[in-house]
């Protein structure tokens, strides 16, 4: 009989049960008091949109307490990575649930083709972004420095794909970002869901208890703020489109995790 290896530490299951709790309570509220007619843009939308967020973050808060000992790479358990999985998979249906309940064109969200020398660049820029930043993470798992795991690399895929690239851009780059349009400049549009985008993942971490001040201002404004940034102006520069902010967001989260997760 196959062992099955379980985690170092018992799952904080508490956090299970708070996540999906905050998940439906918030996704049924969102879902009985959409308006009738709904305009994107406008300062509805906005609010909706920022609503969406705080559900996603407090939902996402609680997996996370979870998930990350597997996401850190300190905890290696099948169990604890199937789990991941299965949570992974439910933010992702977050997106899913936000476009049929919102009603939005997909292309108003940005969830189509542009084509045309600006795309070009956004695409360009995107890609490059990720090889950069992760590289390191991918040098080692294609030098063989680190053995190949299908099981970090389903997590990993599924983290990328789920838990980050596809429902945060539909959701800051899409939805709250097109909720602006008409009412701000471009460069202040970019500036407030870069902001929300920051405060969003700050939200689930304790400066003095999960990390020191210091790595927590590096995360705010070295990392989480100037990606907001970043992704924000692609859109602005690729003609509404979100695809290559989908996957450049995937591309830098799938490399690091792969590369961690792996025993």
């Amino acid at each position: 009989m196959l062992a099955v290896a379980v985690p170092t530490t018992p799952p904080p299951l508490g956090f299970l049960l708070g996540g999906f709790t905050a998940l439906v309570l918030g996704l049924a509220v969102l879902s009985r008091t959409r308006p009738p007619g709904l305009v994107v843009p406008s300062p509805v939308a906005t609010r909706r949109a920022i609503g969406f967020a705080l559900v996603f973050a407090l939902t996402a808060a609680c997996f996370s307490r979870i998930w990350r000992s597997a996401l850190a790479g300190v905890d290696h358990s099948l169990w604890l990575f199937a789990l991941g999985d299965v949570l992974f998979v439910t933010l992702g249906l977050f997106a899913w649930f936000l476009v049929l309940v919102e009603d939005i064109p997909t292309r108003v969200l940005g969830l189509h083709w542009s084509g045309g020398r600006r795309a070009l660049w956004a695409w360009l820029l995107c890609i490059a972004m990720p090889i950069v930043a992760s590289l390191p993470h991918y040098l080692d798992l294609w030098s063989g420095r680190k053995p190949f795991s299908m099981d970090a690399c389903v997590f990993g895929a599924l983290y990328a794909a789920g838990a980050t690239s596809v429902p945060q851009e539909i959701l800051f780059r899409g939805y709250m970002q097109s909720s602006l349009s008409d009412r701000m400049s471009v460069v202040a549009r970019i500036a407030f869901q870069a902001v929300v985008y920051a405060l969003f993942h700050l939200g689930r971490l304790t400066p003095g208890v999960d990390m020191a001040w210091s790595q927590f201002f590096a995360q705010a404004f070295g990392l989480l703020l100037p990606a907001g940034l970043f992704w924000g102006a692609m859109r602005e520069l690729g003609g509404g489109s979100i695809l290559p902010l989908i996957v450049s967001h995937f591309l830098l989260r799938f490399g690091e995790v792969w590369n961690t997760a792996t025993p």
